[in-house]
């Protein structure tokens, strides 16, 4: 959860209010941002349009899913094995299996802000087993 005296803040200010509106940070907002900004060519260069962006995507998957008759939130999935990757958090395996498996189909797709140097470079944030397991 993010602190809410963060609300005042310029830059991360409408990112709390998500939170306060009653969106999830882990479940809800960090996959939207993720998901937004993947493929992005044009960034979006605010706080305020991310988190507008990020709150209609939300309202969407919201609505879908109950559509579909599930919960409008996705349930918090127990024992998911993640990585401490410092100042980015925690990330699900998958993820990061995800991102390995992309950057072997093409060596550009690899966030050096998030993991460090690619995969098999010193540095590399990603554990040596997921590497590991990924080339077997």
């Amino acid at each position: 959860m993010l602190p809410s005296g963060w609300v005042q803040d310029f830059a991360v200010g409408p990112m709390v209010m998500l939170e306060r509106d009653g969106l999830d940070l882990e479940r809800e907002i960090v996959p939207a941002i993720l998901d937004l900004t993947a493929n992005r060519r044009v960034p979006i260069r605010t706080w305020t349009l991310l988190a507008d962006t990020v709150a209609q995507r939300i309202q969407a998957q919201r609505t879908s899913r109950t559509a579909e008759g599930l919960a409008p939130t996705p349930t918090a999935v127990a024992d998911v094995p993640s990585v401490d990757l410092g100042s980015h958090g925690l990330w699900p395996e998958t993820s990061i299996r995800s991102w390995i498996a992309r950057h072997r189909e093409n060596p550009r797709n690899w966030d050096e802000s998030v993991f460090g140097p690619p995969p098999g470079q010193p540095g590399c944030k990603v554990p040596p087993r997921l590497l590991i397991g990924e080339a077997a």
